[in-house]
C-alpha cells in the first residue's frame, strides 16, 4: 500500500508494487554467435536495494531515492553474452529523474513516472516507473481491506484443509454491497483485440449492468479463442482480479475509462508476462500489484517518516546523464534536448505512458 505522495506522485518504495519497463530496445549479444538482438526488459520495486537505511515508509519499507536500484531485471535472459553498451543482461536499474524538493537521507526521492536506466545502462525507461496512481487510491485501500480480511480469515475448501484466499476476495467483491461501484472483479478480456476487449454478459449489458460472461469456456469457443494450454502457453484471454473504472455510468471497460487493472497475489510470485498483458488493457502505467505485504496486513498502523532538504544536482551527474542518453538514443544537440524535454514533460498529462516517446 502506498500512502505517501511526493509532488502529487506516489512514492516508490520496496512495497509499492512498482514496475519499470524499457521504452528503447535492450540490445544484447545472443549465443551462439553473439548476434545483437533487441529484447524487452522489466524490473520491480520489490527488488529495491541501496535505498534508505534509517527512514522507512508504509510499514517499514525501504524508500527509493537517487542511488537506489531495482536489483535485477527480466525478459533479456536469452541475451546472455551481454548488452552492447553494458556487457550485462538481467541487470539492475538506475534512476534518471527524481523529486527536486523532497529528500530522504539527503538524497532526492523517486516517484511514480520517474525515469530509469535499465540493464546497467544498456537501455532506458523514458515512460517512467509505474505503480498505483493517486486517483485509484480510494479503491485500492478498500481492496486492501478485503485482502487483509481474506488473508486472516479465508474461505476454506470443502475438506477444510485448504485456504481459498483468492476465492474469498472474488466472492467478497462479487457478493457484498461494494461501496465502490467502480470496482469490477474477474472481467475476462480478449487479448487478441487491440485494445483488449472485455467479454461481458450480453443480456445484463442491455440493461446497463456490467457483469463478466457467465460461462467463459463456452464464450471462448464462440469467439474462437484458445486456452493457453492449447495455444503454446500464450493467453488469448486474461482475467484480472479487478479493474477500476473512472465513470461507472459509462458501460465501457477499456481505456481511457479505466483507472487501473489490479492483480492480487497471496503466496505466488508475480508473473512478468501476465503483468505486461495487463498493461495492454488499461495502459502500462495503470497496473496495480497488491498482496498482504503491500497492503500492510501484518501492521496495525503504518509508520510514515519524512525528510525534506534542498535539492541539488552536480554538473558531473548532469553531464553523465546527457552522455548516456546520447549513446542510447543516437541523438545529439538540440534533438536530444527536445527528446528529454518532451519525455519529462509527458508526466504532466494523464495519458503520459500509454504511448512511449519514440
Amino acid at each position: 500500500m502506498i500512502t505517501i505522495n511526493i509532488n502529487g506522485l506516489t512514492l516508490c518504495h520496496k512495497g509499492s508494487g512498482g514496475i519499470s519497463h524499457n521504452t528503447l530496445p535492450d540490445v544484447c549479444k545472443t549465443p551462439p554467435f553473439g548476434v545483437p538482438v533487441p529484447y524487452e526488459n522489466e524490473a520491480y520495486s520489490a527488488d529495491l536495494i541501496k535505498g534508505t537505511t534509517s527512514v522507512f515508509a508504509d510499514g517499514g519499507n525501504m524508500i527509493a531515492n537517487v542511488g537506489s536500484q531495482f536489483a535485477r531485471s527480466v525478459f533479456d535472459e536469452a541475451g546472455s553474452m551481454g548488452g552492447i553498451l553494458s556487457g550485462t543482461n538481467m541487470a539492475e536499474t538506475e534512476w534518471i529523474s527524481h523529486s527536486f524538493d523532497v529528500f530522504f537521507e539527503k538524497k532526492p526521492a523517486c516517484r511514480l513516472t520517474d525515469k530509469l536506466f535499465m540493464n546497467h545502462r544498456n537501455t532506458v525507461n523514458m515512460a517512467g516507473e509505474i505503480q498505483a496512481p493517486i486517483e485509484a487510491m480510494p479503491e485500492v485501500k478498500y481492496l486492501c481491506q478485503v485482502i487483509c480480511t481474506c488473508d486472516a480469515s479465508p474461505t476454506t475448501s470443502a475438506s477444510g484443509k485448504t485456504d481459498l484466499k483468492e476465492f474469498c476476495v472474488e466472492t467478497t467483491l462479487l457478493n457484498e454491497k461494494n461501496p465502490f461501484n467502480t470496482i469490477k472483479p474477474e472481467i475476462p478480456y480478449d487479448m487478441t483485440k487491440t485494445p483488449p476487449r472485455p467479454l461481458l454478459n450480453r443480456e445484463a449489458l442491455k440493461d446497463g449492468i456490467i457483469r463478466p460472461s457467465e460461462y467463459l469456456p463456452k464464450r471462448m469457443k464462440i469467439e474462437k479463442l484458445k486456452p493457453a494450454k492449447a495455444n503454446g502457453g500464450i493467453y488469448q484471454v486474461r482475467v484480472p482480479d479487478a479493474v477500476i473504472m473512472r465513470n461507472p455510468a459509462i458501460p465501457d471497460l477499456t481505456a481511457p475509462n479505466l483507472k487501473a487493472v489490479v492483480e492480487i497475489k497471496f503466496d505466488q510470485a508475480w508473473d512478468p508476462i501476465q503483468i505486461r498483458d495487463y498493461g495492454l488493457i488499461a495502459g502500462p502505467d495503470k497496473v496495480v500489484l497488491l498482496s498482504p505485504t503491500i497492503c500492510l496486513c501484518a501492521k496495525e498502523e503504518s509508520e510514515q517518516e519524512y525528510e525534506t532538504d534542498e535539492a541539488t544536482e552536480t554538473d558531473e551527474e548532469r553531464e553523465g546523464f546527457y552522455e548516456t542518453m546520447q549513446k542510447l538514443t543516437g541523438l545529439t544537440g538540440a534533438a536530444l534536448v527536445i527528446y528529454i524535454i518532451i519525455s519529462e514533460g509527458s508526466r504532466l498529462f494523464p495519458p503520459r505512458n500509454l504511448f512511449p516517446v519514440p
